[in-house]
Parts: C-alpha cells; sequence; structure tokens
C-alpha cells in the first residue's frame, strides 16, 4: 500500500491558530525570499475572512444632527406633538422678551410636522451634508447652522404668523454652499449662479405667489447664509486642498 503523506505541521493545522498580523508576516518573508507557498490559498481566504466591516460614523455633524432630528419627531408623535409645539417649533407670536424663546430660536431647526417633512429635509441634508463636512469640518457647520436657525427664527417672530420648524433654511443653505466645492478664492462660481437661479428663483417665484410664505422665506434665508458664507470660506477650503 502506497504511503499517504501526512500533513506537516505549520500548514494547514496550525494555520488557523496564527495570529492575521503574524500571518502576514510570515507570508511576506516569505515571497521575500521567494520561498514557494502551498498554503498561500487557504492563507489568503484566512485573512479575507478576518478582515471584519465596521460602521464609521464619518459625519459627526450631520448624523448626530438627523438623528436627533428622527428622535425629536418620535417624541413628538409620542406626546401629541406637545414637544412639538413647546419646544421644537418658534410661533410668529413669540416675544424675545420671554426667555423660553431663545432656546427655540436654536430649536426650531429640529422639529418637523410630519414624516413627508423630516425625510425630505434629511434626504438632501445627508447627501450634501457630509461632503460639506469633510470639505468645512464640523464646527463650520454647526456654525452656519446655528447661524441660519437664528435668522430664521427672528424673521418668523419680525415678519410671520403661525409657526415655524423644520431644517429646511439649513438644507437650503448647504445646497448653496455646495455650489462653492472646487471654487478658487475671488471668483464667482458658475454652479453657483445656476444653483440660485434654480432654487432661489423658484422660491422667490413661490413666495410671490402667495404659497407657503413662511417656508419660502426661510428657504430663502437659508439660501442667503449658504452663498455669503461660500464667498468668504472658498479661500479656507482652496487652501486646505493644496
Amino acid at each position: 500500500m502506497r504511503n499517504r503523506k501526512k500533513p506537516t505541521p505549520g500548514t494547514g493545522a496550525t494555520l488557523l491558530f496564527t495570529p492575521l498580523a503574524h500571518l502576514r508576516e510570515q507570508l511576506a518573508a516569505a515571497v521575500s525570499q521567494g520561498e514557494a507557498l502551498p498554503f498561500r490559498g487557504k492563507a489568503v481566504r484566512l485573512i479575507r475572512m478576518n478582515r471584519r466591516l465596521k460602521f464609521d460614523y464619518n459625519a459627526p455633524f450631520c448624523l448626530s444632527f438627523a438623528l436627533i432630528s428622527m428622535a425629536v419627531y418620535l417624541a413628538g408623535i409620542l406626546s401629541g406633538g406637545w414637544v412639538l409645539e413647546r419646544f421644537f417649533s418658534i410661533p410668529g407670536s413669540a416675544s424675545l422678551a420671554d426667555w423660553t424663546t431663545w432656546p427655540r430660536l436654536f430649536l426650531h431647526v429640529l422639529g418637523h410636522i410630519s414624516t413627508e417633512h423630516l425625510f425630505s429635509n434629511l434626504v438632501i441634508f445627508l447627501l450634501v451634508g457630509p461632503l460639506l463636512e469633510k470639505m468645512y469640518g464640523s464646527r463650520m457647520l454647526l456654525f452656519l447652522s446655528l447661524l441660519t436657525a437664528v435668522l430664521t427664527g427672528l424673521l418668523m417672530i419680525v415678519f410671520f404668523k403661525g409657526s415655524l420648524a423644520g431644517a429646511s433654511g439649513i438644507v437650503f443653505a448647504f445646497i448653496i454652499l455646495s455650489s462653492f466645492a472646487n471654487a478658487k478664492s475671488g471668483t464667482i462660481p458658475i454652479t453657483f449662479v445656476l444653483i440660485s437661479v434654480i432654487f432661489l428663483g423658484g422660491e422667490i417665484v413661490r413666495a410671490l405667489s402667495g404659497e407657503d410664505q413662511t417656508a419660502r422665506f426661510a428657504h430663502l434665508a437659508g439660501g442667503l447664509v449658504g452663498g455669503v458664507s461660500g464667498f468668504f470660506i472658498a479661500r479656507r477650503a482652496e487652501s486646505a486642498r493644496r
């Protein structure tokens, strides 16, 4: 009878128990010395198996904003709208002499009145926001969001009746700001001109036609913040690309 060759230790048997880092070192050493790799197929498969996909919190500000907005919306549903009405919206009748008005100037952007309202904002927010956050940083987006929130809140108190809630102003600010991607300082990007005409021009027409003027002017205020800030931070982004 033909004697079958038993597997030698260190190839198949102990390979399963070899740490991934050591396995890579052994492979690199063997390749550099020109040695044959009888266990190469198994090693490559094990390396692939040991690679674990991990969730990446790649845009801290944008993801946190989206998660908080969804939590606020859920809290509003569970409370029958009380949370939204008392904390995460701002009425036109609010008075700056009332201390509760001041936090609502910032918090109203987290409140949304319906699922469609929430998702329509978050879809665009999460598409555009992470790219801007990578370009300008989380702090810059936080500052622009707070500025937009305060501006839209003050416009609501001074000029309009009813109530305002939602991140539409911030979304429009981000849309306009995104038109400055790869823009050079001292120039006016054509993308900025086109987006301004398409988005802001449309909002002006709708506002003048009497279609939900409160929301339209909130969009315009957000677009103003995005446009002005785009000119100021274009130089910073250009320097970072060099």
